[in-house]
Order: C-alpha cells, then structure tokens, then sequence
C-alpha cells in the first residue's frame, strides 16, 4: 500500500474514532454524572494539552525570540495548532506541516526548536491520543456499559 494512502487512511479513521466518541458522548445514557464529566473530559482534554504544551514550549525555549509581540505568536497559533494536531493533519502531512512552519515562522534556521519537527509533532499525538483520549474513554465507556447492564452477547 502506498505511504500516502496509508496516512490518509489512518487520519481518516483517527478522526472517526473521535466523532464516535463525540456521538457516543452525546447520545448515551450515563449511569453517573461523573462518567458523563470523564468522557467529556476525555474529548476535551487532548486539544487543551496540544496548546498548552505548544504555548509553553514555544514561549519558554531558550532560542524563542524575546520580543514580547513574538512570543505572543505561540498563544495566538496554539488553537489551529491544537485544531491541525488533532485533525491529525500537522503530523501526518509534509505539505501542512511545511505550510504552517513557513507561515508561521516555526523552526526555521534561526529559530531551532527540537520539539518543533515533524517527527515529534507525530510523536507527540500518538501519545497525547492513547493515554489522554483513547485509553481512558475504553475505561469510560466499559465502566458505563458495565454499570447499565450492556453486554457484547446481548447486542448479537
């Protein structure tokens, strides 16, 4: 299979999985409020940690220009960086990630940042996904399928 239909593949499922969490979130019967609070937390959580750790890492770094108006770039970006992050897009497509590195003078030569590639942007939404939206929302769910009575069988 060919690597550009591999990544469209996997970015096109990654963001189904997400909007069936979102359907699931919307459309279920929550046994507790606090399974309800978890699994909106857990669709929410992911887009707010890609920003923040953008902000923060762009606006802390030692080769981060110290002019204020220039740091503040990476407060104003951390929502379409959040945003292209979980689309998958940043990550998963050279052409953006060049886009918004161009556009937004992010790592370029006299600006290296290491978090800033596009190895790492990828490295970074594999973990922010498995262990801040896609393990927990398996424990969410289990728990509130568990807690209503669903078993798998009784589906079949």
């Amino acid at each position: 299979m060919n690597i550009t239909l591999s990544l469209t593949l996997g970015v096109i499922l990654g963001n189904l999985d997400w909007f069936i969490d979102i359907i699931y979130t919307a459309a279920s019967d929550f046994e507790t409020d606090a399974l309800l609070m978890a699994a909106v937390a857990f669709i929410i959580l992911q887009p707010l940690f890609l920003g923040f750790i953008f902000a923060t890492y762009g606006w802390n770094h030692p080769n981060s220009d110290p002019d204020l108006k220039v740091r503040m770039k990476y407060l104003y970006l951390s929502p379409l960086f959040s945003l292209l992050m979980y689309l998958k897009l940043l990550p998963g497509y050279k052409k953006i990630f060049d886009w918004f590195s161009r556009r937004f003078r992010i790592n370029v030569e006299d600006n290296n940042m290491a978090m800033f590639t596009i190895e790492n942007f990828y490295r970074i939404q594999i973990f922010t996904e498995l262990f801040l939206q896609n393990i927990p929302m398996i424990v969410v769910q289990a728990a509130n399928n568990n807690a209503g009575s669903w078993e798998a069988l009784g589906v079949i």
